[in-house]
């Protein structure tokens, strides 16, 4: 079993770079990074020892090796933290964004001893992995059963912590695809739409065109009439062509910029519209 601490939202420095105030502080013991599949690519890992003793020893995302020591080998170089000296022992491998939603390179772990005195303790979190996947259910259960030893809890009390196992992740996954899917499958529907409306609009914008510039010829053919006695009068074919020539301007000039913006993304063409 290993066991972490974390913070966000925090700025690493050195002499002279820092980082901005964004960074993820983890404090972890010797064995949490094995069990969690990270993987150091240079230096190495603290030890048991040097989280006894609390040694400020530091492990670094790619991302804050890349702001910190651009071109530059990080590995015993300082760093500071709230102030407080660090040694670089190590550099993760680069590991990308988790499912598009935020890096995963940009933190900083050091040993849990020597995170409590900086900032003290707040999210405590146990790892459990077992040689057996047989036996992980009884460990989860033991250590169940201790935490709620630990924090005094009645035997009808609920926990007052919270358990993540694999069969958790796998339902938080499940819901996340689902939401995808329908999301996915909203903006199909959207895109197919947006050709529709566009040219809707652009006839239907035409039409009233078209019906304004109707009303204007009888208002100038009545004046005519009324103020200089002209024999004048507007035919129904030319309302009828008037209308027509109109909604097919419309409709030509409205089908290519309606065609380009379907290819949009969808929020980029309702900005547009």
């Amino acid at each position: 079993m290993t066991a972490k601490d974390s913070i966000d939202g925090q700025k690493i420095a050195t002499a002279h770079r820092e980082t901005r105030g964004n960074v993820l502080v983890w404090s972890a013991t010797a064995d949490y990074l094995e069990t969690n599949a990270m993987t150091v690519g240079a230096g190495r890992s603290f030890n048991d020892l040097e989280v006894l003793d609390a040694r400020r020893v530091a492990l670094l995302g790619m991302d804050v090796a890349d702001v910190l020591f651009p071109g530059e080998d990080p590995i015993n170089q300082p760093i500071r933290l709230r102030g407080r000296n660090f040694t670089v022992i190590g550099v993760f491998q680069r590991r990308g964004s988790f499912l598009g939603l935020g890096s995963q390179d940009n933190l900083v772990v050091i040993p849990v001893t020597a995170f409590a005195p900086i900032y003290g303790k707040s999210n405590f979190r146990f790892s459990i992995a077992t040689n057996d996947p047989g036996d992980l259910s009884k460990a989860q259960d033991e250590v169940i059963t201790l935490l709620r030893k630990r924090r005094n809890l009645a035997a009808n009390a609920e926990n007052n912590f919270e358990v993540f196992t694999n069969d958790t992740l796998t339902k938080t996954f499940n819901g996340l695809s689902q939401v995808i899917t329908v999301a996915t499958f909203g903006v199909c529907l959207l895109r197919k739409r947006i050709l529709a409306q566009f040219a809707t609009e652009a006839v239907v914008l035409s039409l009233v065109g078209g019906v304004i510039g109707i009303l204007f010829g009888f208002s100038v053919a009545f004046l005519g009439r009324w103020v200089l006695d002209f024999p004048t009068q507007v035919p129904a074919w030319a309302v009828l062509l008037s209308l027509a020539m109109s909604s097919g301007v419309g409709l030509v000039f409205g089908i290519y910029p309606a065609a380009r913006a379907s290819r949009l993304d969808p929020v980029e063409a309702m900005r547009a519209e």
